[in-house]
């Protein structure tokens, strides 16, 4: 029996229980398929009702059988476009049965010989010059990837590696080939800020195409270039050259976009990060160039990259789930590129561990798939605080494992770290002392445990608990707990779903502030570690991102200061009590995205984030920035002071990222 049947424009694939209209996927249920395969493979033959009853249900399930033809029949003409009235595929024989009436051949599939996957490492860089971006060239020949210091391309078959000296002025945030593969098209930053610059890699040619983009651009066919604008909310589109930039797409409050570039007919893949009241979501969607329709493909907030190969192979990079989390490894599904809807069933392409993937990239044939691996590790560092608070000195890791580990607090003597860590699979809370090479396990669940707070009395340790299959979801309650310092079993404090953070003054001051996310908005409570929330406090019209680093109390308790999304550079203070607000501006300076008070309560520690690297700030009252720590690359970081105002403990990010390469897909 031929494993493919073809009748019309229809084609009936037996294997892979598909039914296809001119290359279009058809959806059928699986019984209105098995009925429709029974007819076709008996076709000008009369099937009986009884006979289609026995092959598509068990004596033994309990149906309505004659409903349950009746339906997978109306089902098969509707997807078939057939009449029962005049029909050209299937005709009813009454009270006896059915029979397909279509002119029929068949095709056998022929046998496919799987190639093994081959892996291969292109490039060995070290942590210290860990590769950023890269991107592999249409027709498979070339490697163009770019470190902290230079852009390089090199010739995959025999390993020659030279650098772009033109784009050695400019920071390079991403890459992406002409189609053929001999000019380059590189997003990052120089003087004048982000920009857009083509490059031939032979001769070094260089121009800019704009200066005013985003750190995300793709080259889509016909040489179009597409690019992130609108402060990462919008898509943009211009010609090769530059000419005739218009915007052709606005996200929503709170989306970050980023680019997929698809080589097969008018549409752009796009990814989107969401992050609003409740939920947290990260997508692909598919936007027509033509007519600006917008379909979803993928959504999932574990997805970390993707590109489409030739013949709409949408291969995606993929977290896995708890607690696996870490481990991010490879899938594809088949992409309709006519309809920009996923046909067909997700299929796992690798089973790694411990390595996180991103900047996917394939060749015009898609054979090769290119794409950063390598582990990124979060890890506790320590600094001396001098100068006013401002900057610091004899900076030191403080975890040493190879795991990530995220600081929150210290003691009430500033003599130990906490924070939380993954090293035993879940999220604990630790507690390290600065002449210690080891830390010691304080708090563990059978849920997430994150973010410890010292209480103003030094006698609680406050942290959150949430199950880590529910760590997105703001439609879920948080936990808030309490640990006596002293010793003893963790209680419940309270557990509602819009808890956002919880601070608190240092003594003399006996103040603890809750906070809720409430929709575009942020309310807050006076808070007691024994009796729970307390009354209300002050309200403000922000709506904050799911990280719980963008508020703190100053350390006598009498103000809050904040972020809010998309004020760029200011910080809004509110007096407590009473709320009034008044807001400092940081000329010079954006993205911010967390803060905590300086253990004087003079000034800020405020992380800046854009696409080329992560700065740790002191921002006084009046708003002037000095630069405490620098990290290339777009990692989180923040800065808590301890409480007799001499050391920082900060978050700093380690990686080591080279590109690899996967043949035979």
């Amino acid at each position: 029996m031929p494993t493919i049947i073809r009748f019309g424009v229809f084609e009936l694939d037996l294997e892979n229980q598909e039914l296809r209209k001119a290359g279009l996927l058809i959806k059928l249920r699986p019984q209105a398929f098995k009925l429709l395969a029974l007819l076709v493979t008996r076709a000008d033959k009369l099937v009986s009702r009884d006979e289609i009853r026995q092959a598509i249900w068990d004596t033994e399930t309990n149906v309505d059988f004659e409903q349950g033809v009746n339906r997978c029949i109306k089902e098969i003409r509707s997807g078939l476009s057939d009449d029962a009235k005049t029909p050209r595929y299937i005709k009813a024989v009454h009270r006896r049965g059915y029979t397909f009436i279509a002119s029929i051949h068949g095709l056998r599939r022929p046998p496919v010989v799987k190639q093994e996957i081959q892996e291969s490492q292109l490039t060995t860089h070290s942590h210290e010059a860990s590769i950023t971006t890269a991107a592999i060239s249409p027709d498979g020949r070339y490697l163009a990837y770019s470190d902290d210091a230079e852009v390089y391309v090199k010739l995959i078959e025999t390993g020659e590696t030279h650098p772009l000296r033109t784009l050695q002025s400019c920071r390079v945030a991403g890459l992406s080939w002409f189609p053929d593969s001999t000019k380059l098209l590189a997003s990052g930053e120089d003087w004048r800020g982000n920009a857009l610059w083509v490059v031939s890699i032979f001769g070094g040619v260089l121009w800019k195409v704009t200066h005013n983009a985003g750190d995300v651009a793709a080259v889509l066919e016909g040489s179009r270039i597409a690019f992130i604008g609108g402060n990462g909310k919008e898509v943009w589109l211009m010609s090769g050259g530059g000419e005739d930039p218009h915007r052709i797409f606005v996200g929503e409050e709170g989306d970050k976009l980023g680019l997929v570039p698809i080589s097969d007919g008018p549409k752009l893949l796009f990814s989107r990060l969401r992050v609003g009241a409740y939920q947290f979501e990260v997508r692909i969607e598919c936007l027509d160039l033509d007519t600006g329709q917008v379909t979803a493909v993928l959504a999932d907030p574990r997805l970390r990259g993707s590109c489409v190969s030739p013949g709409g192979r949408l291969i995606y990079a993929l977290a896995e789930t708890a607690s696996r989390q870490s481990d991010v490894n490879l899938w594809e599904v088949q992409f309709d590129v006519k309809t920009g809807h996923v046909a067909g069933q997700p299929r796992r392409l690798t089973n790694w561990i411990g390595s996180n993937l991103y900047c996917l990239s394939t060749t015009r044939d898609g054979n090769r798939l290119a794409f950063l691996k390598g582990p990124y590790q979060a890890n506790v560092f320590v600094g001396e605080l001098e100068e006013k608070e401002r900057a610091l000195k004899n900076s030191l890791r403080l975890t040493l494992d190879d795991r990530n580990n995220l600081p929150t607090a210290w003691t009430a003597d500033s003599k130990a770290i906490l924070f939380h860590s993954d090293r035993n699979g879940k999220w604990e809370i630790f507690k390290q002392d600065l002449n210690e090479r080891t830390a010691e396990l304080i708090v563990t669940g059978s849920e997430d445990c994150r973010a410890a707070r010292m209480s103003p009395d030094a006698a609680w340790i406050l942290y959150f608990a949430r199950n880590r299959d529910r760590l997105w979801s703001w439609s879920e309650p948080l936990t808030l707990m309490r640990l006596p310092v002293a010793g003893g079993s963790p209680s419940v404090v309270l557990s509602e779903r819009r808890l956002y953070s919880v601070r608190c003054a240092r003594p003399p001051a006996t103040v603890c502030v809750l906070g809720e996310r409430r929709l575009k908005h942020v309310v807050f409570y006076a808070f007691d570690p024994l009796h729970g929330k307390g009354q209300g406090l002050t309200t403000t019209a922000v709506d904050l991102p799911l990280d719980q680093n963008h508020w703190d109390l100053s350390p006598d308790g009498s103000m809050i200061a904040l972020l809010a999304e998309g004020d760029g550079g200011r910080i809004r203070i509110l007096s407590l009590p009473g709320g009034s607000t008044h807001d400092v501006t940081v000329n010079g300076w954006s993205g911010f995205q967390s803060m905590d008070w300086s253990a004087s309560g003079k000034g800020l520690y405020v992380s800046s984030q854009s696409a080329m690297q992560s700065t740790l700030l002191h921002i006084d009252l009046e708003g002037a920035a000095h630069i405490m720590r620098q990290q290339m690359g777009h990692f989180h970081t923040w800065g808590i002071p301890s409480p007799n105002g001499k050391y920082l403990a900060f978050l700093e990010w380690t990686a080591a990222s080279n590109v690899w390469m996967i043949e035979n897909l």
